[in-house]
């Protein structure tokens, strides 16, 4: 039994060695695991570490790249900006511009017409002048006539009227003819104030109303040539100029011709006649 016992120790002690020995064995093995593990996380950890390094190396790289993209950009936004602001400016000239056209369109328009307006009123007072023109022409025609017969008349008269002073004088005593006051007018003051000064002086007597071409031939006939001689006739000379006015009597209005002899000399002398 105690043999037994004797083996049964041994081959505890035996079994406790060998496992003794095993867990030994074993816990050096977990050693060397864990330090390779420890040197196998190491080595990684400085790899990543070196790799986290570069990578923060690069995006401080990126990063300063951001700022500088950045900077231009906020630099073109700026720009942007005021071409944005230059281009509403713009625009808004443009709008201005295109309603100033539009009025100045409209205002043409307005003038085309205007124009086409006066063109047609022009052409019909054109037309119009030119009738008128005819109109006066013809007037001035038959006015031209109507004194060329007038003119025909009176040198019908002139000669008559000399033909009868020649009969007249033919006819009368040589006595009478002598002294007959008819055939010719008193001399008035002006005619003698004329002769004694040598003068020729003549005023236009047609000035006064009522007094034409005709009439200032008679006028001349009859010795009268100026406003102060008409201002101051006598009655003699009055009856004489009368009677050769015989053709037309009514135009002998001798209180207005002196009335207006007088103020014909005051106007041409500066005095009375």
């Amino acid at each position: 039994m105690l043999a037994i016992a004797g083996e049964v120790v041994l081959v505890l002690v035996a079994a406790a060695a060998g496992g003794a020995a095993g867990w030994l064995l074993g816990r050096r093995r977990r050693d060397a695991d864990i330090a390779a593990a420890r040197e196998a996380a190491t080595t990684g950890t400085l790899a990543l570490a070196d790799d986290l390094y570069a990578r923060t190396q690069r995006l401080h790289v990126v990063e300063a790249r951001l700022a500088r993209t950045g900077e231009q950009l906020a630099g073109r936004t700026g720009a942007l900006a005021a071409a944005n602001e230059r281009i509403q400016a713009l625009e808004k000239e443009a709008e201005v511009r295109e309603r100033e056209f539009g009025a100045l369109e409209h205002e043409r328009g307005r003038l085309a017409g205007r124009v086409g307006e006066l063109a047609a009123e022009a052409a019909a007072n054109a037309a119009a002048a030119a009738r008128e023109a005819e109109r006066l022409q013809s007037a001035i025609e038959l006015r031209e006539a109507q004194l060329a017969g007038q003119r025909e008349r009176i040198g019908a008269l002139e000669a008559l009227e000399a033909r009868l002073r020649g009969l007249e004088s033919a006819a009368a005593p040589p006595a009478i003819r002598a002294a007959s006051p008819a055939t010719r007018l008193p001399e008035a003051p002006d005619r003698a104030w004329r002769r004694r000064r040598g003068g020729t002086a003549r005023d236009d007597l047609k000035r006064i109303p009522g007094i034409g071409p005709a009439t200032e031939r008679v006028l001349h006939d009859a010795g009268v040539f100026t406003f102060r001689q008409i201002a101051n006739i006598r009655p003699e000379e009055l009856d004489a100029i009368r009677a050769k006015l015989r053709d037309a009597p009514a135009r002998l209005r001798h209180d207005e011709w002196i009335a207006l002899a007088r103020r014909e000399h005051e106007k041409k002398y500066g005095e009375a006649p």
